[in-house]
């Protein structure tokens, strides 16, 4: 157990540096400290600030998981549990769930760099990850329910 308590505080470290980064951004966008090349639109400007808040949001809620998991060693053994599930893997490794997640953060990412320069752009790459999002959901239920 002490070595997933290592790889939990490595995660911890990790995610704040994340929010880090996503706070100064967020930080920039609503004060426009540097000023960036593009004009977005009103309706993607909008859209960006409120995905960075999002992501700000998770990332404290999974730092604040994990740090009560460190304090307590039930949450710790549920948490160890649920990561080591291995027919959760198995469902996760058939509905492409690794791939997926990573392609569709990049998608997310490139629309919100997209939309300081085209409109369009930012939408279709959004579009097309909440599309690819909500398929693999399906596929995932599917094997939920299957295997």
């Amino acid at each position: 157990m002490e070595d997933f308590k290592k790889v939990l505080r490595r995660r911890m470290w990790l995610l704040r540096a994340v929010m880090l980064v996503g706070l100064l951004f967020l930080l920039n966008h609503q004060f426009e400290l540097v000023h960036l090349p593009g004009h977005p639109v009103a309706a993607v400007r909008e859209f960006q600030g409120g995905l960075l808040s999002t992501l700000c949001i998770l990332l404290a809620v999974m730092i604040i998981r994990y740090n009560r998991a460190l304090g307590d060693e039930r949450h710790l053994q549920l948490l160890y549990n649920r990561e080591h599930d291995e027919r959760m893997r198995l469902i996760r490794q058939k509905a492409g769930m690794p791939i997926l997640m990573v392609t569709s953060l990049g998608m997310v990412v490139a629309g919100v760099v997209a939309g300081y320069f085209n409109a369009v752009v930012f939408m279709t790459l959004i579009g097309a990850a909440l599309i690819q999002l909500v398929v693999a959901v399906a596929v995932k239920l599917y094997y939920v329910r299957v295997l």
